[in-house]
């Protein structure tokens, strides 16, 4: 068969746009996924000069790592993350980071990103560590191991969201609502915070304050017929949900009446949130003490036995536990005065006397009459015991048979 000088030049062109790759507008389209990303009013890129400011709040933040020449693998995960995005707005910080910008290349060496893509959560605390001669709150990322399909990225992500919420039972709510704070009452039909509220919580109630300037305090807690919260509901007349209140220190109520959507509440609640100042820090940390706000009472020198009733009921344990810091629970013998001397001279001349740790809480348990106690814990029969606690996450349980060498070793190692 011959074919035409037509045909042939046909053929050649045809072979020329095979070989020549991608066209301009092809270039344009492959590169689709990163623009819009770039560009989402949802998820914006995450800077080193801000990256401390970002990570160093209550609230969380996802951020997902990508390079400009990782080809599909990134491009797909990226339409998912946005996705995945549109269902966390206004619960989490979303960021993203081109690990293919020189700018952007330290923070991908601080989360130690081996591999694109890549998605890593910032959770609601981290620890304090020293950083060029100060205190900071050092988040370590945790990275996502999971599919990447949008709703396993939402439920992975909203797991570490850290409730705060105190629940208003019966119990909890007349605690509460003894307070000498300003704080939320919210009222639901469900009995768990949604993760909206978790996040309003956590932007606006920063416990990190008691170590830095610069945030707020607010508390939230949530009523709802579902927990039992007969009372509250009685108290402040609700009949219909969601309803919101907030009281201020003087006791004033002011209840919500806008639209139950992020924005409008938080542009309600911002105001009542009260700046975190030395003399607040102070009256807090003596609240979760001794139950009253202003200076610790004085108190004469007494025994370490007697500091052995400081915590002897749930209500004490979640008046300090699950306030403030990291709650450090001593099961002793009461018997043991030298033991319970050498602890004494080791957490209040020691590890109290540095401003580092001053955020810990101690409290004593005796661990012979409070059985239950121990067993609630899951702490071995020989004491002393210790047990670690941060926002109800067990951090630290030790040791395995009690002894004082033992406690007073991870008593200075651990904190």
């Amino acid at each position: 068969m011959r074919f035409s000088s037509m045909s042939l030049l046909g053929c050649l062109c045809l072979l020329v746009l095979l070989l020549s790759g991608p066209s301009r507008a092809e270039e344009e389209a492959v590169d689709d996924d990163f623009a819009v990303l770039k560009s989402s009013p949802i998820v914006s890129p995450l800077k080193a000069e801000t990256f401390a400011s970002v990570v160093s709040t209550s609230s969380i933040t996802t951020v997902f790592y990508y390079t400009s020449d990782c080809g599909k693998p990134c491009q797909d995960a990226a339409g998912v993350f946005l996705t995945a995005a549109e269902n966390l707005e206004n619960s989490v910080g979303l960021r993203s980071v081109d690990c293919s910008d020189p700018e952007q290349q330290p923070l991908c060496g601080y989360a130690e990103i081996t591999r694109v893509p890549t998605i890593q959560v910032f959770g609601s605390y981290g620890e304090i560590e020293e950083v060029e001669g100060r205190e900071a709150i050092v988040k370590k990322p945790v990275t996502y191991e999971g599919p990447i399909a949008a709703p396993s990225i939402v439920k992975w992500t909203l797991s570490h969201l850290t409730n705060i919420v105190v629940p208003l039972d019966e119990e909890g709510y007349a605690n509460y609502n003894k307070m000498p704070y300003t704080r939320v009452f919210f009222f639901s039909s469900k009995k768990s915070p949604s993760s909206k509220l978790k996040a309003m919580a956590l932007s606006l109630d920063d416990r990190s304050a008691l170590l830095f300037e610069g945030r707020s305090f607010l508390p939230f807690g949530q009523a709802s017929p579902e927990l039992g919260s007969t009372s509250a509901i009685k108290d402040f007349g609700v009949e219909s949900y969601p309803a919101m209140f907030v009281v201020t220190a003087s006791g004033e109520r002011v209840q919500y009446t806008g639209e139950y959507k992020y924005e409008d509440m938080m542009e309600f609640l911002t105001p009542h949130a009260m700046p975190m100042t030395d003399e607040l820090r102070n009256s807090i940390v003596n609240y979760a003490k001794h139950g009253q706000p202003g200076e610790a009472p004085p108190t004469a020198t007494a025994p370490v036995a007697h500091k052995l009733n400081s915590i002897g009921n749930q209500e004490e344990y979640d008046r300090v536990c699950l306030s403030l810091g990291t709650c450090i629970i001593l099961f002793v013998d009461p018997s043991d005065t030298e033991g319970l001397e050498t602890l004494r001279v080791l957490i209040e001349d020691h590890i109290l006397k540095n401003k580092k740790y001053q955020s810990l809480r101690f409290m004593y348990v005796d661990g012979v009459a409070h059985q239950d106690f121990k067993e609630a814990f899951y702490v071995a029969d020989s004491l002393p015991q210790l047990v670690a606690f941060k926002r109800s996450k067990l951090l630290l349980k030790c040791p395995e048979e009690g002894s004082l060498g033992a406690m007073s070793m991870h008593l200075s190692c651990s904190v």
